[in-house]
């Protein structure tokens, strides 16, 4: 219908219709036009005609430039809410990566406070290695010095098996002597004596096994020899 109304010709023939009309004076109340009349209403109503067809048209452009603008200004919104779209992708993706970040961090630090714990008991372990060395250093010693030779201990408390090594042995004070005992691996007196040099205050040597875990109490440092 649009496209009907826009023909030339339809509005032509509408026009000389009407002249028509006017012409032959249809319908009460019309009268009659001279031919020189009907020509200049003619052209007038074709010129007016033209205008009318040219504001149309010019409306038309008008409308399509709008549509066009409606139509790039709809594509500019999509492509803003797609831009607006990747970018919540983004963000969202960075927000996980930050996420998994302080996770690892706080999981770095528990590994880390972990190995320095285990270092730290690793350095008490290695600590107690070396007393532990040094302990069997000296008892090896001790065990080398019971096989080749007499052992020196000054006064005070031993433990046989630690201190010294477990047999028999001849014990002899250094000195002037003084008091010496032994007790069982149960804590009962199992020797107890003077150890001198002067006969008449204690003797000189003695002779006794001594077991595992028993202990030594000796007021004076002696001299014990291994005997068979």
């Amino acid at each position: 219908m649009k496209n009907l109304f826009k023909s030339k010709k339809f509005l032509s023939a509408l026009v000389l219709l009407g002249i028509f009309l006017l012409g032959t004076g249809v319908g009460n109340g019309y009268a009659t036009v001279p031919l020189d009349d009907v020509k200049f209403n003619y052209d007038e109503a074709q010129n007016e005609v033209l205008t009318k067809q040219e504001a149309i048209e010019d409306l038309e452009a008008e409308l399509e430039a709008k549509q066009k603008e409606i139509e790039s200004a709809e594509s500019k919104h999509d492509s803003v809410l797609k831009n607006i779209e990747d970018d919540q992708e983004k963000y969202d993706t960075a927000m996980t990566l930050y996420e998994d970040r302080e996770t690892l961090s706080k999981e770095v630090k528990e590994l880390t406070d972990n190995l320095e714990s285990k270092q730290s008991q690793v350095a008490g372990l290695d600590e107690t290695i070396d007393t532990k060395k040094a302990e069997l250093s000296t008892v090896n010693e001790r065990i080398k010095a019971a096989e080749g030779g007499p052992i020196e201990l000054p006064a005070g408390k031993f433990v046989v098996g630690k201190d010294l090594p477990v047999g028999r042995y001849k014990v002899e004070p250094i000195g002037r002597g003084s008091n010496f005992a032994t007790y069982d691996n149960e804590g009962y007196l199992d020797v107890n004596i003077i150890l001198s040099a002067d006969s008449s205050i204690g003797v000189s040597e003695y002779v006794t096994y001594m077991l595992a875990d028993y202990l030594i109490e000796s007021d004076t440092p002696a001299i014990y020899t291994p005997v068979q």
